[in-house]
């Protein structure tokens, strides 16, 4: 059974109401992975309240889809080529939806989507709202990143609006365009993108209840006018060289941040005295300079996610274990050589990323991490399949791209029960046969399932090279399925 066909059976037994088939967008048409079109049991089932068919390929939508009247949340991102039916309208319930990167979006109208408190319509290519969309009066949450600035006074119309993504990294924004419209707002989140002036900065600070902010810009002093916001979130990207915060003591004047993210920022040593770390549940610093694993860190006990990406980290210390509620970890793009066999420890553990380093092996006591449910290992120097992944049985993402293997253990994928994405591209795949295995996941978990129906025919048509992953891999062949004569 694929994840496909496993995910679509859990939901008809009862087991959850939420189906998850996002897949990673930009696949050919050869994908098993990437719909082409709706599954039709989809449609029967009346339960579902959440569907995500993200990354697909999908290019319409039955009229029957307003038969599942009980969805509350639909994602139809990235599937590019998507024309848009007018009964997403007419489904009563639907809350949410997202059509981040559909082109069709700017031709739509949301008139009919009475009820819609949050819509994305981020990368569509739009030059103007859509139809319909100043007339959403329930609208709490919107998305317009990467569209254009122009359509900003018009926002100040949606007068519940509490969440706003805007812009992109050409958008240049000043306080003359923001002042107005953040007068006009009760925002909790802001999203925003491109650099901001002084002024544009200092506008931020009329956003009261703000609690969550994302910029990405060259933010260089911290305004005096941020200081009295109720911040929980924040997370500051410079964009384009790396930046200084000239004041960033006053992150210390944040009592309520739980969540820091720094992308591109210089940190002085006494950014690890500020005294709000103990609060801290995430924190994600990207491309800081870091020249080892700040100890520092250690003492931040409620970390539920750590980040510490691209700096010269050698080695991950044995201290680690004492972040006992961490859930996801993230170390790529550092130089790292070995993990701790501390770091069974972390039984929370969802998540791990170690993609671009340079370990060549896992410990063995990293196949007693039960919770471990996602782990990417792509561009890692391994050689050889790690024996560790296989002892994971929730395993439901695995990343081992460009790492050297060339097989793929049956055992392995048999035993991942959950497993929805299996990314072996850019390796020396020979078993299975490397045009299996450019089909994605769901053909190599058909192959395991029954290797003794498969069949390789040669094609009647002149050869082509068969990829797997960006290099040539095989020499093009159909696959076949058939029933072995006993």
């Amino acid at each position: 059974m694929s994840w496909i066909e496993n995910r679509i059976a859990k939901v008809k037994e009862g087991e959850t109401t939420e189906l998850d088939l996002s897949v990673t967008p930009g696949a050919g048409a050869g994908s098993a992975d990437h719909l082409s079109e709706l599954p039709r049991e989809i449609l029967q089932l009346r339960s579902l309240t959440e569907l995500d068919l993200s990354g697909h390929l999908l290019k319409e939508l039955p009229a029957e889809i307003e038969n599942l009247e009980n969805l509350e949340q639909l994602n139809l991102s990235w599937n590019r080529g998507l024309l848009l039916p007018p009964e997403l309208g007419y489904m009563p319930n639907l809350r949410r939806l997202k059509l981040s990167g559909v082109r069709s979006v700017p031709a739509y109208s949301f008139r009919g989507f009475e009820h819609l408190a949050g819509l994305d319509i981020g990368s569509t290519g739009f030059v103007a709202l859509p139809a319909g969309i100043l007339e959403l009066a329930e609208l709490t949450e919107l998305d317009l990143s990467h569209g254009p600035a122009n359509v900003l006074p018009e926002l100040a119309e949606l007068g519940r609006l509490e969440s706003l993504a805007l812009g992109d990294r050409n958008t240049s924004w000043t306080g003359a365009d923001l002042m107005p419209v953040f007068r006009a707002l009760g925002l909790k989140k802001l999203v925003l993108d491109g650099p901001c002036d002084l002024r544009a900065l200092e506008a931020i600070g009329e956003l009261r209840q703000l609690e969550k902010l994302a910029l990405s810009g060259q933010l260089t002093v911290i305004p005096e006018t941020w200081l009295d916001l109720p911040l929980t979130s924040l997370r500051l990207s410079a964009c384009v060289r790396p930046a200084t915060v000239a004041n960033m003591q006053r992150l210390d004047r944040f009592g309520r941040l739980t969540e820091l993210s720094l992308e591109g920022y210089r940190l002085e040593p006494a950014f690890w005295d500020l005294e709000w770390r103990s609060q801290l549940q995430a924190l994600r610093l990207r491309r800081v300079g870091l020249e080892g694993f700040p100890e520092r860190v250690l003492g931040c006990s409620r970390l539920e996610e750590l980040e510490l990406r691209g700096g010269r980290i050698e080695d991950v210390p044995g201290g680690v274990a004492r972040l006992t509620r961490l859930e996801n970890l993230n170390l790529s793009g550092n130089p790292i050589r070995r993990l701790p066999a501390e770091m069974a420890g972390l039984q929370r553990l969802t998540r791990l990323s170690l993609v671009a380093t340079r370990l060549e092996a896992l410990p063995p006591e990293l196949s007693r991490l039960a919770a471990l449910k996602a782990i990417s290992l792509n561009g890692a120097s391994l050689k050889h399949w790690p024996e560790e992944l296989t002892r994971l049985p929730n395993l439901e993402d695995v990343g081992l791209s460009y790492t050297g293997i060339n097989e793929i253990p049956a055992l392995a994928v048999r035993g991942w029960t959950q497993l929805k994405r299996l990314d072996v591209s850019g390796n020396p795949i020979t078993s299975p046969p490397p045009e299996v295995v450019a089909r994605g996941t769901a053909a190599i978990q058909s192959y395991f399932a029954a290797p003794d129906e498969y069949e390789s025919t040669p094609p009647a048509r002149a050869s082509e090279p068969c990829s797997v992953g960006s290099k040539p891999a095989a020499v093009w062949s159909p696959i076949r399925w058939r029933v072995k004569p006993a």
